[in-house]
């Protein structure tokens, strides 16, 4: 996955802005729903093109009258959660009244994931509240359609699969945080370059080319694995007269 592309440094030393992109998308089918008990936190698996980190999950949820809320993310069953946020719930109507929920973060995350909610103190039949389904995988790894995984809320883990009984997946659009150029050094001979976001998951190489309009990327370096931030240097003069983008895998 291209993480963030630089601008020529020989020419501008100014720094671009990167935008949040999608890394993971399920479009909401509306005639499907799945329900979570109050007690027990619901959770699907996703997969990623690569190691990432999240800037932003938003959801499709129907949550009955006023409730305890939290999104929860895990890296594993029967393990801890990487990342739990409360949230503040919107009262739905019905089962089928679904609202969209925003949670902003910043946590760094392998290729595979669950994330999923819990509402407690109401609900509709089985004193359940509901999430919305897709047919398909638009942006990532499509798997295991159909299957969801849940566990106790008092155990912050999830513990057992089940079968929701339709080949559908937990409606989510999720973003990710891009890598960042947040400095260039240029001086007569040498080149630095101060990067940031690497995913602490993913093997990061850097790449230059010498027109932006060509095919022909080069690897000039494997990055430090596990750092989210570091520091380049060439001392190369033809390094200040290129491209450079962050491959991550």
């Amino acid at each position: 996955m291209i993480r963030w592309l630089a601008l020529p440094v020989a020419v501008f030393c100014s720094l671009c802005t990167a935008k949040a992109q999608v890394i993971y998308q399920v479009p909401e089918n509306g005639d499907k729903i799945v329900g979570a008990r109050d007690e027990n936190i619901m959770a699907d698996d996703i997969h990623f093109g690569t190691a990432s980190i999240i800037r932003l999950v938003r959801i499709r949820l129907a949550i009955r009258g006023t409730q305890t809320c939290k999104l929860w993310l895990f890296d594993a069953l029967n393990s801890p959660p990487l990342h739990a946020a409360a949230f503040t719930n919107v009262p739905a109507a019905n089962e089928r009244d679904m609202s969209t929920y925003d949670m902003p973060m910043l946590v760094q995350v392998p290729q595979d994931v669950y994330v999923g909610f819990s509402a407690q103190g109401d609900g509709w039949t089985n004193k359940a509240d509901f999430w919305s389904q897709g047919a398909t995988v638009d942006v990532g790894v499509a798997d295991n359609p159909g299957i969801h995984y849940y566990g106790p809320v008092t155990g912050e883990q999830l513990t057992a699969s089940f079968n929701i009984g339709s080949p559908t997946y937990g409606c989510l659009q999720i973003f990710y945080e891009p890598v960042r150029f947040d400095g260039i050094e240029v001086a007569t001979g040498q080149l630095g370059l101060a990067i940031s976001s690497l995913p602490l998951h993913a093997t990061n190489r850097l790449e230059q080319i010498d027109s932006l309009g060509g095919t022909n990327w080069a690897e000039v370096e494997t990055l430090p694995l596990g750092v989210s931030n570091c520091a380049w240097t060439a001392t190369n003069g033809a390094a200040t007269r290129a491209f450079y983008r962050v491959i991550s895998r």
